[in-house]
């Protein structure tokens, strides 16, 4: 039996389980957050989680642009279900118009890179080598410091 003013041993992690989204601005600052860990796991060279988590941040910051729009079907669906980064850009109409756009052409580029990631690379024991990661890298500041100044 738990001490009187005490946590259980596990209720943190139920905690964190039962959270529950209320604002778009949670889904930009987990964003945030999963961005620090890749700036650490960067500087590290660890580049299989680099860009496992790198994923989150553009899917996050996607899902803060769908947020007011949660009770249409389609949105729901692809906020609690999806995790493909095409089909988030895409719920964002005007994100996606904009990110077409010859002026950003560059950024529609590394985004398309960066759509063929899934949260299912999570299993694959292959590394990345260090020249494909510092790429991945480059795209994922490049599209993440676009879409910031957009969210």
């Amino acid at each position: 039996m738990p001490k009187r003013g005490r946590r259980s041993a596990g209720s943190w992690l139920r905690e964190l389980a039962c959270f529950a989204i209320t604002r778009p601005s949670q889904f930009r600052e987990k964003s945030s957050q999963w961005f620090s860990d890749v700036v650490f796991l960067q500087k590290h060279e660890r580049w299989s989680p680099l860009i496992y988590l790198g994923g989150f941040v553009i899917e996050c910051l996607l899902k803060s642009v769908l947020w007011p729009r949660r009770n249409e079907p389609r949105m729901r669906q692809l906020l609690w279900r999806s995790h493909d980064l095409m089909e988030l850009l895409a719920g964002c109409t005007a994100l996606d118009a904009e990110i077409r756009k010859p002026a950003f052409a560059g950024v529609w580029s590394a985004f398309e890179f960066l759509a063929s990631w899934t949260v299912r690379i999570r299993y694959n024991p292959k590394r990345p080598s260090t020249d494909d990661a510092r790429a991945y890298w480059q795209r994922l500041t490049e599209v993440r410091r676009w879409l910031l100044g957009r969210v």
